[in-house]
């Protein structure tokens, strides 16, 4: 994730909700958290019943809701209305309307030869990030010359499950391997 935060994916305002959180977030659903207290550590389990993964405060809803609502970058950068900004400019465009103070925030802004081996795994049925983003940054990388490895798994949604019951893809296990020997 972190790709390319300033594609439609992220800043478009969305209608339906995504497969991988199966329903609409209301602002409703997250108004307990408004004023909440930091949290550096809350258990995130699957709920079988509901098919989801969910945390015992919710904050699991916060991303879907900011993906729904198109500002997941004003909460990445804390700039209230970058998103909407961003969503009135041609894709073509928006990496320059990145001001300086949060340019540091967007891996594809900082791309050159010092960059880290990098092995990009994405589920070709990824809704939450789009496969594009591993797409985007793996040719940026190729461009400078940094060893760079994008695997598209088959038929894998997000997190590299097949849908709906959410069992791992048979190949997940061999990737990992691997890309711990290209990172190493």
């Amino acid at each position: 994730m972190g790709g390319d935060w300033l594609s439609d994916h992220y800043v478009t305002v969305k209608t339906a909700p995504s497969l991988y959180s199966g329903r609409m977030i209301s602002k409703e659903d997250v108004a307990h958290l408004e004023n909440s207290e930091p949290v550096v550590e809350v258990p995130i389990v699957f709920n079988p019943a509901i098919g989801r993964f969910e945390d015992e405060n919710g904050r699991m809803d916060l991303i879907p809701l900011w993906w729904q609502r198109g500002d997941f970058v004003d909460h990445l950068t804390g700039e209230i209305g970058l998103s909407e900004r961003l969503r009135s400019l041609p894709p073509a465009e928006r990496e320059a309307a990145i001001p300086a103070d949060v340019a540091k925030l967007f891996p594809q802004l900082h791309i050159d030869a010092s960059f880290p081996p990098t092995m990009f795994i994405y589920g070709e049925k990824d809704t939450n990030v789009s496969p594009s983003e591993s797409e985007y940054t793996h040719k940026q990388l190729q461009e400078v010359g940094v060893r760079s490895e994008l695997h598209i798994v088959p038929g894998a949604e997000h997190g590299l499950v097949i849908l709906p019951e959410r069992k791992p893809v048979p190949q997940v296990e061999g990737l990992y391997k691997k890309g711990i020997r290209v990172l190493g």
